[in-house]
C-alpha cells in the first residue's frame, strides 16, 4: 500500500499544531497540519486502497456515479491503520511555495514529510475525499514564519515519492544486546527441545518393552489357555479325567 504521487492536489489545511520532534540528537520544530478536502480519482483510490476499491464503494445511478447504500451506515470517515513517508513535499498558495526533500543521514535518512491519520469518504460524482495530517519540519526562519500563513487556506499539495514507514511484516533490526538475547533464548529452547526429544526416544523404548511383554503374554494364553489361581483350566480339565 502507498500513496500515488500527488501534484498540486487542492486541499485545506486547519489550524497548525507547532510541535518538537528529536532528530538525532537535537529538537527540531515540526508542524503537524490536519488537512482535508483532497479529492481521489477513482484510480488514486485503488492505488491506495487496492484494485475494485473504487467499485466496491460506488454505484452508479443513470450517469451519475453515487456512494453505495451501505454507507449511510458509516459514521463518519473510514480510516487506515499507518504512517506514509515522502522523499519530497511542497506546498503551493498564491505565488508562494515551500519545498521539503528527503535528508540522508548516518543514522537514516529523515523524510521529506510524513502523512498520518489517513481516513477517506466518497461523495457523489465518483470522486473520494481524503483526509489526513501532514508532518513536515520548517526549521527557524522565513519557512516557519511563511507556512504559518497558509493555516485555514486553501493550498495546493505536491508528494513524491512515498511509501509506508513502516510496512507489515518486515522485521525490525534488533539491537546488539537484543540479538544476543534472542540468541540465548534459542538456544535454550534447542537444549530444552532436544531434552524433550531425548525423553520421548526412552518413552518409545518402555512403550516397546511393553508391547514385547503383552505379546509374551498372548502366546503363553494360547499355548496354556486362561490362568486360574496360578492353574489352567487345562490342567485342571487333565486333572479330572486322571481321577
Amino acid at each position: 500500500m502507498k500513496l500515488p504521487e500527488f501534484a498540486k492536489k487542492s486541499c485545506r489545511f486547519a489550524k497548525i499544531a507547532n510541535n518538537l520532534r528529536m532528530i538525532g540528537a537535537q529538537e527540531e520544530p515540526e508542524f503537524t497540519i490536519p488537512c482535508e478536502g483532497l479529492m481521489l480519482t477513482p484510480g488514486e483510490l485503488d492505488e491506495i486502497l487496492g484494485q475494485y476499491t473504487h467499485r466496491s464503494w460506488f454505484t452508479r445511478r443513470g450517469d451519475v456515479w453515487e456512494p453505495c447504500a451501505w454507507w449511510s451506515r458509516v459514521q463518519g470517515y473510514v480510516a487506515i491503520d499507518g504512517a506514509f513517508e515522502a522523499e519530497y513535499c511542497a506546498i503551493y498558495a498564491g505565488n508562494r511555495k515551500i519545498e521539503f526533500e528527503l535528508i540522508e543521514g548516518e543514522d537514516g535518512d529523515i523524510p521529506a514529510a510524513r502523512i498520518t491519520r489517513v481516513r477517506f469518504r466518497p461523495h457523489v460524482g465518483g470522486m473520494t475525499e481524503m483526509c489526513f495530517h501532514l508532518h513536515v519540519r520548517p526549521g527557524i526562519g522565513e519557512s516557519n514564519l511563511l507556512l504559518q500563513e497558509h493555516q485555514n487556506r486553501e493550498v495546493r499539495l505536491t508528494l513524491g515519492e512515498t511509501r509506508l514507514a513502516n510496512p507489515q511484516g518486515q522485521q525490525q533490526e534488533l539491537p546488539l544486546s537484543a540479538a544476543d538475547a534472542q540468541d540465548d533464548w534459542q538456544g535454550d529452547l534447542s537444549s530444552n527441545a532436544n531434552g524433550m526429544a531425548a525423553k520421548a526416544e526412552e518413552k518409545a523404548e518402555d512403550l516397546g518393552d511393553f508391547e514385547a511383554a503383552a505379546r509374551r503374554q498372548v502366546r503363553a494364553y494360547a499355548l496354556r489357555g486362561p490362568v486360574i489361581d496360578g492353574t489352567t483350566i487345562q490342567s485342571r480339565h487333565r486333572a479330572r479325567e486322571a481321577d
